[in-house]
């Protein structure tokens, strides 16, 4: 449904409440592929063209709710840089910093800081906790 242009439309007739929905999808596409891995770049491809990379959309989403427009471009980028998703476009990288930049107190500088490629986070091995004696 979220690449689907009528669901995309029918949210966007809902105004503020309509970019949580997407903002919300997006997230649930990224919670999915962290969990289970199950998702493909594609996928991730075809959402970032039916939101972000559609202009009139994406103008969409930061006039209604900007709030909502940077967490979808910030899932976007951690989805990018944690390998869930390889952008096939060039531009994605740019329209992401702008989405995730706050026009009144942060500069694009800043926005595309927060996109450059760190490194993954480090695998953390949980142990159980040892078993106490039971004469104790």
């Amino acid at each position: 449904r979220a690449t689907n242009p009528r669901w995309i439309e029918g949210q966007m007739r809902h105004g503020f409440r309509g970019a949580a929905e997407i903002a919300e999808t997006v997230d649930n596409l990224f919670a999915f592929a962290a969990m289970t891995q199950a998702v493909t770049s594609r996928q991730f491809d075809l959402v970032y063209d039916a939101t972000c990379g559609d202009e009139r959309v994406r103008d969409f989403l930061l006039q209604a709710n900007a709030e909502a427009a940077r967490a979808i471009a910030a899932r976007f980028a951690e989805a990018e840089r944690r390998g869930f998703w390889v952008s096939r476009r060039n531009s994605s990288a740019r329209v992401l910093a702008e989405m995730m930049a706050d026009r009144a107190d942060e500069p694009l500088a800043a926005a595309q800081a927060k996109l450059s490629p760190k490194s993954p986070p480090k695998r953390v091995t949980l142990r159980s906790p040892a078993k106490k004696d039971a004469r104790a």
